[in-house]
């Protein structure tokens, strides 16, 4: 444990926090869409060829649903965080017309925010796909917690409104 924590301190101060959570945000991605694929063709056996030793209910490549709703859970507040610090670093600067608004919408820094929130809702999906009963309530306070903080700190109108609506959106999914 204590050697995992001297690399991740090591590794962020090198390449900053936001590379950390870009590579955990696309991680948990892929996990997410594991579990999706996976759960309408389990048929006893994990990735198809591992049986699992113990009696349990598997979600992705865990044995016990609540494992995965529960990794899920560390993972999709680091997500959100990447959401808010891109809507806030990178979210328009200059929306007088329209036309500003659209050429926005086809940049690089409007494609980076929708798939970090495209993203977010995948994994949130897959959470709620768990049918974790306490995934899901967590899930619900850390959203709220999560998008009240970003609607307070984020300076710009517009960047408040694609957190909101992202945070919303995918919370949408769920119901």
């Amino acid at each position: 444990g204590s050697l995992l924590m001297l690399g991740i301190a090591r590794c962020v101060s090198h390449t900053g926090p936001r590379r950390l959570a870009t590579l955990l945000t696309a991680l948990g991605l892929v996990l997410a869409l594991v579990g999706i694929i996976q759960r309408p063709l389990y048929a006893g056996r994990i990735y198809g060829f591992w049986t699992p030793l113990m009696a349990g209910s598997p979600f992705g490549p865990f044995v016990n649903k609540n494992h995965f709703a529960g990794w899920m859970l560390m993972a999709l507040p680091l997500t959100f965080g990447l959401l808010c610090a891109d809507a806030a670093r990178l979210g328009p600067r200059d929306l007088r017309d329209w036309r500003s608004r659209i050429l926005w919408w086809s940049s690089p820094e409007a494609s980076r925010i929708l798939l970090v929130a495209a993203a977010a809702a995948v994994m949130g999906l897959s959470l709620m796909l768990t049918m974790s009963r306490s995934g899901m309530l967590a899930f619900a306070a850390s959203t709220s917690v999560t998008m009240w903080w970003a609607i307070r700190r984020l300076p710009l109108r517009a960047g408040r409104w694609v957190v909101a609506g992202s945070v919303l959106g995918s919370g949408a999914v769920f119901l």
